[in-house]
């Protein structure tokens, strides 16, 4: 088992999801850590895994450049729920600095900017190349997932103001 250390970015390790919503495709736990350093780019060469390091402000591994994009370095940890036999797989494992176990409740629990450690597996792939399945992430910094608020909005003096009463059902 290898082990990497970087930031999180869209975390949904906790609770699965599709990709982009989409009903066709699996449920899958996936985290980005990105902000990978030198030590761990190296990791992942070793284990012939270069491929998957991406970089999205340059373009690197990824459809288009995007220079507002922060995660520098970084590789996306994707497992799906149920292998195509339908066995299941094992959802990640969370521990603390000190090595305790954590359950965390939500996707939210652990947000970008949140400093970890990932212990995975590298293997070969039925498709050629390799592949690498998380197996636990080790919370170094914990930063929560704060929903972005619309404050950034003022009130437009003049503007459309809804007028009508929106009746609420009764039980």
């Amino acid at each position: 088992m290898a082990v990497i250390n970087g930031t999180v970015y869209w975390n949904k390790t906790v609770v699965p999801e599709r990709f982009m919503g989409n009903q066709n495709e699996s449920l899958k736990w996936s985290i980005d850590i990105g902000n990978l350093d030198d030590k761990a780019v190296k990791v992942l060469q070793a284990l012939g895994l270069e491929h998957k390091v991406k970089n999205k402000a340059e373009g690197t591994g990824t459809k288009g450049a995007d220079p507002s994009d922060v995660r520098g370095d970084f590789v996306t940890f994707s497992t799906k729920v149920e292998r195509e036999d339908g066995t299941p797989n094992k959802a990640p494992r969370f521990i603390d600095a000190d090595k305790n176990e954590l359950h965390p409740d939500s996707n939210g629990w652990l947000g970008n900017g949140s400093q970890v450690n990932v212990a995975f597996d590298a293997w070969p792939s039925k498709h050629g190349g390799k592949n690498m399945t998380m197996k636990t992430i080790q919370v170094i910094e914990r930063k929560e997932f704060t929903p972005a608020a619309d404050d950034e909005l003022d009130v437009v003096p003049g503007g459309f103001v809804n007028d009508d009463e929106i009746p609420f059902p009764s039980n």
